[in-house]
This record gives structure tokens, sequence and C-alpha cells, in this order.
């Protein structure tokens, strides 16, 4: 299974050492060392892929969006979406990095709502320079669907992290389209070195659907370590609702107008004043509870079991490396890891050379416009878009011949180690009366 969820593991409370970290820097260097080839040190990873965490990131309340099929009108439905979206930025401990997928890795996980009805993700790493992973998340009983191909950029500061994504995300209903700036907000790692650790959703999104006017901008940033989320809901020009609140707790929602006009009164008599319900982010113009994340049950996601794992899945891909962070054996795990790495480049080549890079498992590339002569893969990456092939698809028919492959495989396994034992017993056996009779 993915360590993704597990937040009460001994290595997810280990301080940095810079020491580790430099003296692993400066054994790959030499004279001319190409930097790109200068894999980062195990000691600032989490056990984990960014494709796993795509995963769980985007399963979780997944269900948040089985509510828009019964809405009758497209505002209640545009405020379903924008409600699952405020699902995205909870509460997060990221006090390291995930492993930066390498190109081909796939990641497929599940969960079940019984009955047949489940809900699906096809995650895949189909560019590696700039890093681009491909993703679908999908209910086909409910007819619903979320696709994106998405970047993530890492930087350090002296004490803090960065994470900065980007590429689109669209959702697909049986009845309209909407469109995301961004799988999830960007965010900042405060105290990555020392002091307190915590995380901040930060910068703005635009959720936007192509059937209709309606339109909503969010923002995220950070207020006496606080993480305060504020929006706007637009009908065409016209401001409509706002949304205040805190990212990963609960947000409001009220009519704009009122709003304007309570703060005009307040702020000309006394100012105004919050409530304690809100941890001080005020309420005010009629305001309503929009959204309060401690109300929804995360899903239980289900991963491939280890049997029937390809190559290049992300929980086989990277098992070696995970179980060295895991027993805190830096030097095997960046070792590892480099082994990983190099092998991507060797495939990166070939795939260039070949110009493959545009046909990966699960998603093709297709192109916008007409091609410009001598333009790098980045400029063509941004004038095209990831499709998902619809080759594959985790349903109950894949779930149940995955599932009896593994009892198969297991049972072989058993035997054979019965076989083995008894084998060993005779041995022992004949040595012990060899010795008896001498």
């Amino acid at each position: 299974m993915s360590l993704v969820g597990v937040y009460d593991a001994e290595w997810r409370k280990r301080k940095i050492n810079l020491f580790s970290v430099l003296r692993s820097f400066v054994s790959q260097l030499s004279p001319g060392q190409e930097l790109t080839k200068v894999s980062l040190p195990s000691e600032l990873c989490h056990p984990f892929s960014m494709l796993e965490l795509v995963a769980y990131r985007e399963l979780q309340l997944f269900h948040m969006l089985f509510d828009i099929v019964h809405h009758t009108s497209p505002y209640d439905r545009f405020l379903c979406v924008v409600r699952w979206y405020l699902g995205l930025v909870r509460e997060e401990t990221m006090e390291k990095k995930p492993f930066n997928p390498v190109i081909g890795e796939t990641h497929l996980c599940w969960v079940d709502h019984g009955d047949g009805d489940i809900s699906e993700f096809i995650g895949e790493q189909v560019s590696h320079h700039p890093p681009v992973s491909a993703f679908i998340v999908r209910n086909q009983k409910r007819g619903l669907s979320i696709t994106g191909a998405i970047t993530f950029k890492v930087g350090f500061g002296s004490n803090c992290a960065s994470v900065t994504t980007g590429g689109e995300v669209t959702i697909h209903t049986g009845q309209e389209t909407y469109t995301m700036t961004k799988c999830v907000p960007d965010m900042m790692v405060n105290n990555v070195i020392w002091g307190e650790k915590y995380l901040i959703w930060h910068g703005a999104i635009t959720i936007t659907c192509s059937d209709n006017d309606y339109v909503a901008k969010i923002n995220l940033s950070e207020e006496s370590v606080r993480n305060i989320l504020e929006g706007k809901i637009y009908e065409g020009e016209k401001v409509i609702h706002i949304l205040s609140g805190l990212a990963g707790e609960k947000a409001y929602i009220g009519d704009y107008h009122e709003r304007k006009e309570v703060r005009e009164s307040n702020e000309s008599d006394e100012g105004l004043e919050g409530h304690e319900d809100d941890g001080g982010h005020g309420r005010h113009g009629g305001e309503q509870l929009f959204v309060d994340l401690s109300n929804y049950k995360d899903n239980t996601i289900i991963y491939l079991p280890t049997e029937v794992q390809s190559q290049f899945n992300s929980l086989k891909l990277w098992a070696p490396v995970k179980d060295a962070i895991i027993k805190y054996d830096l030097a095997v795990a960046d070792e590892e890891k480099k082994k990983i790495e190099a092998d991507q480049r060797n495939r990166q080549r070939e795939r260039l050379l070949n110009d493959a890079w545009k046909d990966s498992q699960f998603f093709i590339f297709r192109e916008k416009g007409d091609p410009i002569e001598g333009e790098s893969q980045e400029e063509v990456l941004d004038r095209g878009a990831w499709n998902f092939k619809n080759n594959f698809s985790i349903d109950m028919q894949y779930i149940t011949s995955v599932m009896e492959e593994t009892d198969r495989i297991r049972a072989a396994a058993a035997a054979e180690d019965q076989a083995k034992l008894e084998t060993q017993q005779n041995s022992d056996k004949t040595y012990t009366e060899t010795c008896t009779v001498q």
C-alpha cells in the first residue's frame, strides 16, 4: 500500500540532517559534473512518489462530487464543484518532498463504494523535462471524471520549501464541463529545518464552466499563521456571492451586495468583529456555512497487491528506496534512488531519439496548431494536451481478475515454500539417521 496517508510513523517526524544532505550532494560531484544528474538526497524525501500523492489527494473526497447529480440548476451544480475543490486544500503535513516520478511510472488505485460502484485513478508520468503527470479520476457508473496533466516544481529556501503547481484540470459530468486553473494551489512549508513546521496553501485559482457564465475566483494566503481563504463567485461580470473562511476547515458563502452594505455600515461605526466559531475570521452580511470538511469522511483507497504490480508501478518501482528510508539507511536509499533516475535518463534519451515521447501507456499527446521548426519539447507541450487513451479501466471485472491472479500467485508461492520446507526436513532427518548409525 501507499504510505501517503500514514501520518504517525517515525519517519514522518524526523528532523532534516543538514550534514547528511551536504554529504550526499558532495559525494555526487566531480569535475565537469552535469548538475541535472545530481540526485536529490533521500534525506529530503518522503517515502512515496508525487503520483501517489496526487492520487491520494484526488480520491480522498471524490465522493463530494456525487451530489452534483441531485441538483437541477446549473448554479447549484457549479457550487458543488467549488465545494469539492475546497476539499482539496485540506490541512497537510509535508515536511519533505515526495519522489519525482520517473518517465513511464504509473500509479493505479481505486475506491469501492459498494454494489459495483468504483472510483478509479489512473496516473502516469508522461514527460521528464518538463515533468508532467497525467491522470484521470473516473466513476463510470455516475458519469463523472476528472482529467489533468500537471506539473510540480519544488524549491528550498533557508528554512522553507515551496511547491509550485501548474496545469489545468477538467471535470466532466453528464451535463457540464468545468475547468480549474490548478490541480491544487501552490504551497509553502515553513520552518523545514528548525521551528514548528506548518504548511500554507497560497495563490489564486479560477474555476469556470464552459456551458454557462459562472466563475469562481479563490485566493489563499497566510495571516498570523492561519491559512485564509477568500473568493468571489461571478455570473458573467457580476459578483453574486463571496466566499471566506479557513482553508482545510470551514468556508462560508454570503450575498455580495449584503456583505458590501454591512461592511460599509460597520466601517462607519465600530469596525468588523469576528465570531468565536470561525477562529476569529468574521462572518458578515448573512453569510452561511458553505462547507465544513470535518463532516466528510475520507474514502478508503485500495492499491494493487504487490504480486501483480508492474515494473513501473510507483509502489514497486520505489520500494527499495522506501524501505531504506524507513530503516533510516540513507546511504542505501541514495544509491537505489540514483539507479532509478539513471535508468530514466537512458529511457528518456531513447524516447526522444525515436520521437516516441508523445505516446505513453495510458495517455497520448495531441498537438494544437501547426508545428514550428526548431521548437523544443517544452514549447510543443505548451500548445497541446495529454488525452487519456481510454484503453484501460479499473472495473469490477478487472478487480476480480487481479484478485484471482494474486490468490494464484500466493498459493503457488506457499506450495513452493512448503515443498522446500519438506525437502529440508527430509534432509535433516536423513542426516540425523546417518549420524545415529555411525
